[in-house]
């Protein structure tokens, strides 16, 4: 009975085929994600934006927060922007602020920033966490801050829609906009090695 359970899914041939095995690494399965390693490193200077549109969007939006950008600078940005992109609306400011702030390292999947609340890349305007509802910590009480963020860049890496297992979920959506991952600032540690911390999920952004 075990053996014909493992035969059905197929994993019997990650075994005895190395062949099977080498492929699995970059390909993925059905239930296995293609591997991949994460390489760390700082995040470029603004001035290494790919072209001068992107670093010109990108300097507006870093000179304002979004409360005050002034409607001129916001004007021309959008209409550079809806030009770039063939849009002929006015694109969400979260949105327009992520994508220029990702094309100057277009391969991101993960960004770290350990304990800044305002580093987090949100995606759109919809969805944005205040840090002041972030829980605290479940097992000492203290309170949670932003740590690191997870990109929808990585579900492209990942094949998510040519992974039939995931392709054919019809009760929830494999996708998201960002995760922000809140952590303890004490950095507490449970009876175990694990502790449960926050996660905040942002919906993947939708064009009006």
């Amino acid at each position: 009975m075990e053996t014909n359970q493992f035969r059905s899914l197929d994993t019997h041939s990650l075994i005895e085929s190395q062949v099977a095995r080498e492929e699995m690494i970059p390909n993925g399965t059905k239930w296995v994600f293609p591997t991949y390693e994460l390489v760390i490193d700082q995040e470029p200077d603004t001035r290494e934006a790919a072209n001068e549109f992107e670093a010109k969007l990108l300097a507006e939006f870093e000179k304002h927060n979004t409360q005050d950008i002034d409607e001129d600078d916001m004007n021309v940005s959008q209409r550079e922007l809806n030009e770039a992109l063939g849009h002929t609306t006015d694109q969400d400011p979260h949105y327009v602020r992520f994508l220029t702030r990702v094309a100057i390292a277009k391969k991101q999947v993960l960004r770290y920033s350990r304990w800044q609340n305002d580093a987090v890349l949100w995606v759109h305007s919809k969805g944005v966490l205040n840090h002041h509802d972030v829980p605290p910590c479940n097992h000492c009480g203290h309170e949670r801050k932003f740590e690191f963020q997870v990109l929808p860049q990585l579900l492209t890496y990942l094949h998510v829609d040519h992974l039939t297992s995931l392709h054919n979920l019809t009760s929830r959506s494999c996708e998201w906009g960002t995760l922000a991952i809140y952590t303890c600032v004490k950095s507490c540690s449970g009876a175990s090695e694990c502790v449960e911390e926050f996660l905040h999920y942002q919906p993947a952004y939708l064009a009006d």
